[in-house]
């Protein structure tokens, strides 16, 4: 009897139940990551020892003292340039002095930042009681002075307003909005020329009868906010024909048909 030859059986897919072998990680993934660990810690060491700060300077005319504004903007010796955070710095600056206008800061390598100041002035005094609120002419409040402050002497004394919880530095608000379209077309009119600087009292309590006078001559008459870039045009136009001697009223509320100009009497 002839005994057949026995078979392993493979399974359904023919292999023969043998476990592939495991394949070993190539090194190189491992090395390139070590590798990349090592270049950023090493740029960042470079960083951190050749670009420290020096030195800190102020550039620019302020009131406010260099080293105040040295310490306010939190930019220290020893700082690395590229890490400290300008808009952070220039922010608390600002904050901190409503005078600046205009803060930069820039790197003077190797090792000094520049901060650059400009300041803004002030071009008129909104009245608040027996308070004055210094104002430039975008409507920043600067500072609350006495009524009769040295500060404000020359300037252009706004009445009728009544500010809303003024704080030096931030833009000013009224409890009536409509009154400060008016006063910022008459600063950027009258700022334009020589006008604004012999501008005594500027009275927005009535939008419908705006009133100011100017030096110790005339009292105008604006009357309503309409046309007014055309009724300025018209006051230089009087203020030419004009002597030197003459005092009175200048009418300009209906400039569209007639000019008027009522002399004091004498």
């Amino acid at each position: 009897m002839t005994m057949g030859k026995k078979t392993r059986t493979t399974g359904q897919s023919g292999r023969t139940g043998r476990r592939p072998a495991k394949r070993r990680r190539t090194p190189g993934i491992l090395y390139a990551i070590l590798s990349t660990a090592v270049v950023v810690a090493v740029i960042v060491a470079s960083v951190t020892v050749f670009f420290e700060i020096k030195s800190v300077e102020v550039a620019g005319d302020t009131r406010y003292g260099a080293e105040d504004i040295k310490a306010t903007s939190g930019i220290t010796v020893g700082d690395n340039m590229f890490m400290i955070n300008k808009f952070a710095a220039i922010r608390q600056m600002e904050e901190a002095y409503p005078y600046l206008d205009t803060v930069t800061i820039r790197r003077r390598l190797p090792d000094t930042i520049v901060i650059s100041v400009e300041e803004t002035e002030p071009v008129a005094a909104v009245a608040q009681a027996d308070k004055l609120w210094l104002i430039n002419d975008e409507g920043k409040l600067l500072e609350e002075v006495p009524a009769g402050s040295e500060s404000a002497r020359g300037l252009l004394v706004v009445k009728g307003l009544a500010l809303v919880e003024p704080m030096a530095g931030n833009t000013m608000e009224t409890d009536e909005k409509d009154q400060l379209k008016p006063l910022f077309d008459i600063l950027h009119m009258a700022g334009n020329g020589d006008i604004l600087n012999q501008m005594g009292e500027l009275d927005l309590s009535k939008l419908y009868d705006i009133r100011f006078t100017y030096g110790d001559r005339f009292s105008v008459i604006l009357g309503t906010v309409d046309g007014m870039e055309k009724k300025f045009k018209f006051f230089d136009l009087v203020l030419d024909e004009l002597t030197k001697d003459d005092r009175g009223v200048i009418d300009l509320s209906n400039a569209e048909k007639e000019v008027r100009f009522i002399p004091e009497s004498q």
